[in-house]
Order: C-alpha cells, then sequence, then structure tokens
C-alpha cells in the first residue's frame, strides 16, 4: 500500500523549509558579526602593541639621557 502525501504535508514541510533558510541566513548573518567583531578586537590588541612599543622606546630613551 502507497502512502499518500496530502497537499497539507506539502504545505507543512514548505513552511519547515522556509523556517529553516531563515534559520539558516540568521545564523550566516550571527557569524558574520562575530567575525566583524573579532576582526576590530584584533585591530584593537595591535594598536595597544603599537602604543606599547612607542612607550617602551621613549621610556628607553629617557632612561639613555639620564643615565648619560
Amino acid at each position: 500500500m502507497v502512502d499518500q502525501v496530502t497537499n497539507e504535508q506539502i504545505a507543512d514541510l514548505g513552511r519547515d523549509l522556509q523556517a529553516a533558510r531563515k534559520a539558516h541566513r540568521a545564523a550566516i548573518e550571527q557569524l558574520s558579526d562575530a567575525h566583524r567583531a573579532v576582526r576590530a578586537r584584533e585591530l584593537d590588541v595591535w594598536a595597544a602593541e603599537r602604543l606599547a612599543i612607542r612607550l617602551h622606546t621613549r621610556f628607553l630613551a629617557l632612561v639613555d639621557r639620564t643615565a648619560a
């Protein structure tokens, strides 16, 4: 005996598929937002490292002047 698929079952599957696609798009957007946030934090770390290097260089120059 062959199972019959009703129009209502097909419509339910269509709605489920639409919901899954919407959830997939939302997950992709969240991942993209997370990547942007990580990149921004990486730039913050890079800027902090550059500042630390500049300050250390100034400190060493000051120490050299006071030692001379």
